[in-house]
């Protein structure tokens, strides 16, 4: 896997849009090229079917019958063939809607703060952490006059409210996307420690974020 930092990718003079990464020793072309992010969805039943201690759920692997709005992948664990991308950023986003359930905000919490996030790529570790440590900076924000309801988000539903990985990382259709999130047990505690009951279905976008490009590496 090819890591990079900002200072390690520049513009090659005379050949627009050709950038050379210093940490592979290669060029590569990013003349059309997005600020986007590569995701999938997961599912966490109501009740603690998936969120009992012990139970892990895993990101990129199941590709069939999902649509654009939960998975933007064609390959399991892989960006499309001709693609490369600069991983910059991680986010977790957990929609407040799964159709026409809504989905309580007590939930978004028990999920958020119990549930475990480790990312990598090519079985390399990239980044991991509790859930609310990955603000993706989308979500909804406002006011509701719902009874008894209200809004919650990873972070601030703000891009500006990202934080970027401490090194850009360079991938192709070769390196697998690799994450999962976990619901462990907490043995240390006095007090007796429950698994997070959910009320509802609730499903769980995570985000790996980056300049996205139709390239040719040479």
């Amino acid at each position: 896997m090819a890591e990079a930092t900002p200072s390690q990718i520049e513009p090659i003079p005379g050949e627009p849009g050709v950038y050379f990464n210093h940490a592979t020793g290669r060029k590569f072309r990013l003349v059309e090229f997005r600020d986007t992010s590569k995701y999938d969805t997961i599912e966490l039943e109501s009740g603690t079917t998936d969120t009992a201690n012990g139970q892990e759920q895993e990101f990129f692997q199941t590709v069939a019958n999902k649509n654009l709005n939960d998975l933007n992948l064609k390959t399991a664990r892989r960006i499309s063939k001709g693609e490369d991308m600069l991983v910059r950023w991680l986010g977790v986003q957990i929609p407040l809607a799964v159709g026409n359930t809504l989905v309580a905000p007590v939930d978004v919490k028990k999920v958020a703060d119990t549930a475990y996030l480790k990312f990598s790529i090519n079985e390399f570790l990239i980044d991991e952490g509790p859930l609310s440590k990955f603000p993706s900076g989308y979500g909804i924000a406002g006011q509701t006059t719902e009874n008894a309801t209200g809004i919650a988000t990873i972070g601030v539903p703000s891009t500006a409210a990202r934080q970027n990985l401490a090194k850009w990382h360079y991938i192709t259709s070769d390196h697998d996307l690799e994450a999962t999130i976990k619901f462990q047990a907490r043995a240390w505690m006095t007090t007796a420690y429950s698994a997070p009951s959910l009320a509802t279905v609730v499903l769980v976008r995570f985000h790996v974020g980056g300049l996205v490009g139709k390239a040719a590496t040479k």
